[in-house]
């Protein structure tokens, strides 16, 4: 059963902080404040959650598809093993954020604040980074890497260059090919 955004805020008043697992559908949480909140597992599907705060969350295996983000302020956030398409992440805080063995698909992160983030293992398939920054973000694995398809895609992002340690050529199944930027 999915929770409702009054049932979420209700409860999270009321002092608890534990929703990990719960499903949300088509809510509204634009504005909201719910720092320290556990949504370990959790799962967005087309929500707005524009402006919220959730700092120091635990955000680990979380589901969100088609979910605005904008502007939101996930710094301190853990990240891990998340799975997120086609979301908006334009001008999000994430500073500090741990992205590890994160997969991220067709997720827009224009102007987003990527600055010192743990991005070991992580995955991002034609998402946008433009004027993204990445100062000081950790990046030390084979495995991670971002596909882009154009260099419109990263334009005006910011110590992009010093996590990208090769470019190469990605070919899907279908044959069609993206550029792939090794991070490492």
């Amino acid at each position: 059963m999915e929770m409702t955004a009054e049932e979420l805020l209700e409860r999270y008043a009321a002092g608890e902080r534990d929703f990990r697992w719960e499903s949300f559908e088509g809510v509204d949480l634009t504005g909201v404040k719910l720092p320290g909140i556990n949504l370990n597992g959790a799962r967005f599907s087309n929500c707005i959650m524009k402006n919220m705060d959730l700092t120091n969350s635990d955000l680990s295996e979380l589901r969100s598809e088609g979910t605005d983000w904008l502007g939101s302020n996930l710094s301190g956030a853990n990240l891990y093993y998340v799975y997120i398409s086609f979301c908006s992440f334009r001008e999000v805080n994430f500073e500090g954020a741990d992205f590890r063995e994160g997969r991220f698909e067709s997720v827009d992160f224009a102007g987003a604040n990527l600055k010192k983030s743990l991005l070991i293992d992580t995955s991002f398939f034609e998402c946008k980074f433009q004027n993204a920054h990445f100062e000081e973000s950790e990046v030390c694995s084979p495995d991670g890497f971002i596909t882009i398809e154009s260099a419109e895609d990263i334009r005006g992002a910011i110590g992009l260059e010093r996590i990208v340690c090769a470019r190469e050529k990605h070919v899907y199944d279908d044959g069609s090919e993206v550029e792939a930027l090794i991070l490492g």
